[in-house]
């Protein structure tokens, strides 16, 4: 072996190596800060609801609400909020989807490492991460709207009427999706589809031969 290919070589372990390591330290960081922002959010169950007025919002809320500028704070104890599980959803579904991407990551590291091709295994893990986080960028904004509608209805703000102000809680509509994690999603989807692709194309050679 010429000292070029040993250098080449080297090179390109190393930088797996690196892969390696910061996709496990992605993967770890995910299940961390998720299980934090998850506690957060059981502790402070709050959303933000817009208010509609053009001054600072005069609003005679409940207990559960205060009001800062053209924003309602609603928050409601976590015992007591029927709209903790969809909170909770949308916390750490985007920390699972980090989590699912490095592990992702960290697979086709040690394939590569180890010199082994891309198997089954390899490009059905890449559909199901596009899977997560196609699903994530769609459900996550439609979660957060509902549990905003829910928490507002459960402390009766008023939302109509003849008051100055009133709150405007969102309704979900599809310009609210997470489009930066859609198109991560598709990307991977279409590479897990050329991995199988080009198994599938090995294998069809292999047995012409």
């Amino acid at each position: 072996m010429s000292v070029n290919r040993i250098v080449r070589v080297s090179i390109s372990r190393t930088l797996l190596i690196a892969v390696i390591v910061f996709a496990s330290l992605g993967a770890l960081a995910s299940l961390v800060y998720g299980g934090l922002a998850h506690t957060a959010t059981v502790r402070v169950s709050q959303v933000e609801v817009s208010v509609a007025s053009t001054s600072t919002p005069q609003l005679d809320l409940p207990g559960g609400a205060w009001s800062e500028y053209s924003t309602a704070y609603v928050s409601i104890a976590f015992d007591q909020n029927p709209a903790l599980a969809l909170l909770e959803a949308a916390t750490v579904l985007p920390y699972i989807t980090g989590g699912v991407t490095s592990l992702m990551v960290l697979m086709l590291a040690i394939q590569l490492l180890r010199r082994r091709p891309f198997g089954i295994v390899a490009g059905v893990a890449m559909l199901v991460n596009a899977v997560v986080a196609i699903g994530s960028g769609i459900v996550v904004p439609a979660l957060k709207a509902e549990a905003e509608q829910i928490m507002v209805a459960y402390l009766n703000l008023p939302r109509h009427g003849p008051a100055p102000d009133w709150v405007t809680p969102a309704s979900h509509d599809w310009t609210d999706t997470d489009w930066t994690l859609v198109l991560l999603g598709l990307m991977i989807g279409l590479g897990g589809w050329l991995v199988l692709r080009g198994r599938a194309l090995q294998h069809d050679l292999e047995g012409t031969i």
